[in-house]
This record gives structure tokens, C-alpha cells and sequence, in this order.
């Protein structure tokens, strides 16, 4: 098998996808445009799954990549099967596909892996759809921030699978929302506000965590399937309910509350310090940008 590494150009591309294998399978729009993304930002790394076209120089294998490098117009290094077997193309990606869980040696990897995508959502693209599948990452991504986060995460986990025992709340969108919180250095009001979910006799009428246990442990709301975002706004509501010490009769869903609130900024909110009767904490230096409160 000639397979050598090559420059995948826009042009070289091109021309690949011009002859393309009568079995060659449909490309994910989607697909491709992750994939451009990663290119754009530099992120695209030589792998040794090549692109493979045939004798007759006919592309069987690497279509999203070619159509990816066009996209994008960033030239990336790849491999290159340049007399590939046909008969191979069954076998392809017949394996467990990879996940950045697998690859995350901490306890709770899976929740991890799944709240590093909320967050990274939440410090880059928070003005998009959350649901289940979107916005995707690579798991280089997924890996370098959940390696970021891997204090507040580990601080946080017990607390986040706490959440859900007690609320149905996933686990990977509690852990993100206290991640955020808790890099502002407020673990301790954290651990109060779980402790009042999880022992309501412990908490006061109208507080943050007495309205989301009430709204949340309601059978019917429990059996549901719920979207992410549905579940976002509301946890982020009722704790900054408990930071503010404010209370309301119950945590409701309006017309008018279609853009998701952010988690409390405690470095850009003088009602919060306020409210809390303190300053905020020095924030960690980082590269992440700095985040504004929504109200």
C-alpha cells in the first residue's frame, strides 16, 4: 500500500472530490463544518487514518476532510492511501468510536467529559443552541478543558451527582453551572445550597432550593424528558436565588425568557457582593474571557 504524508489544499481537495467511488457514503454537513472549524483555529492534528482513493484514483475515504479544508481554506497535513482497496470500505469505523471520556483518568469521566462541553458552550458560544448533541467539540477540546476545570470538577462532582439524586437535574449540567460558580469562589455557598436540595427541612419557604425541589420532585416532571436548556435556566435561577437571599413563591417558565441567564458573575454584580455582604474573590488567572450577568 503506497501511503505517504501529504498537504491537503483546497486544491488538491477539489480535485479529489471530483472523482469520487460509487460507494463513497454521503457527508455530514455537519461533520464538515467541525471539522473546518477545528482548521480554522489550528487545532487539526496529523492522524494515521489516511484518505484513501484507489488505483483509478477514485476518493473512497476522507470526503468530510476534503470538503472541510475547502470550507475552511486552511491547508492541513494529512495521510494518504494513494492505491487503496475497495473492498476495504465495509470494514471502515466499524470500531467503538472514540470519546473524550475514555481518555479522562478522574473519577465521574463521563460526567466530566459531558459538563467540559457545556462549559466550553458557555465561555464560547453561549448565544447558540444547547440541547444533547450541539454545539460539538473534538475531544482534543473536550480533553484540554476538562483538564482546565479538573479543580472545580473535582470539588464539585459529589455535589452535582447530589443534585440530580434529588431534582433529576443531569448531573453534567449541574456540575457545569457549579464549576463556573465555584472558579468565583463560591464552593461554600454551593455546598448550603446542595445541602438544603438534598434536606429541605433545612431550608427556608421561597429559597432557591426549596422552589427547585418543589418544581423539580413533581412526578410528572421527574418522568418527562426535559431539554438541557429547560433544566439550564432553571438551576442557575434558583441558585442565584440563594446567593441574593432573595425568595419567590415558585420557579416559572415565562414567554419572555427565552435567552438563558447566565451564572452569576460575582466579579461584575455589586447587587450580588451586596447582597452577600462581602467582596468578590480574586479571579484565577486564566485565558477564558471574562463573563457579565445577565438579568
Amino acid at each position: 500500500m503506497n501511503v505517504s504524508e501529504t498537504l491537503l489544499t483546497p486544491e488538491l481537495a477539489k480535485l479529489l472530490l471530483s472523482n469520487l467511488h460509487p460507494r463513497q457514503r454521503k457527508r455530514s454537513r455537519t461533520t464538515v463544518q467541525e471539522y473546518a472549524r477545528v482548521m480554522r483555529m489550528g487545532g487539526w492534528k496529523l492522524i494515521p487514518d489516511p484518505i484513501c482513493v484507489t488505483a483509478e484514483r477514485q476518493l473512497f475515504n476522507g470526503g468530510h476532510r476534503c470538503e472541510a479544508v475547502i470550507l475552511s481554506n486552511r491547508p492541513v497535513p494529512v495521510m494518504i492511501s494513494w492505491d487503496a482497496d475497495p473492498d476495504t470500505f465495509d470494514a471502515m469505523d466499524n470500531g467503538l468510536k472514540r470519546s473524550a471520556a475514555q481518555f479522562i483518568p478522574a473519577h465521574h469521566a463521563q460526567m466530566r467529559a459531558a459538563a467540559a462541553r457545556i462549559t466550553l458552550w458557555y465561555t464560547r458560544d453561549f448565544d447558540t443552541t444547547l440541547n444533547i448533541s450541539r454545539p460539538r467539540y473534538s475531544t482534543h477540546e473536550l480533553l484540554a478543558e476538562s483538564e482546565y476545570r479538573d479543580e472545580a470538577f473535582t470539588a464539585m462532582s459529589k455535589l452535582a451527582e447530589n443534585t440530580y439524586r434529588y431534582t433529576s437535574i443531569p448531573p453534567s449540567v449541574s456540575l457545569a453551572i457549579y464549576t463556573i460558580a465555584y472558579e468565583y469562589g463560591y464552593g461554600p455557598e454551593i455546598e448550603s445550597f446542595v445541602d438544603q436540595i438534598s434536606h429541605p427541612e433545612h431550608s427556608y419557604e421561597g429559597s432557591g432550593a426549596r422552589v427547585l425541589t418543589q418544581r423539580y420532585n413533581q412526578q410528572f416532571r421527574r418522568a418527562r424528558r426535559r431539554e438541557i436548556a429547560e433544566d439550564w435556566r432553571m438551576l442557575v435561577r434558583a441558585l442565584e436565588l440563594h446567593l441574593s437571599g432573595q425568595t419567590v413563591s415558585k420557579l416559572l417558565l415565562k414567554e419572555s425568557d427565552a435567552a438563558l441567564p447566565r451564572v452569576p458573575d460575582f466579579h461584575g454584580s455589586g447587587r450580588i457582593h451586596q447582597a452577600l455582604g462581602r467582596q468578590p474573590a480574586a479571579r484565577p488567572s486564566s485565558h477564558r474571557p471574562a463573563l457579565t450577568l445577565t438579568c
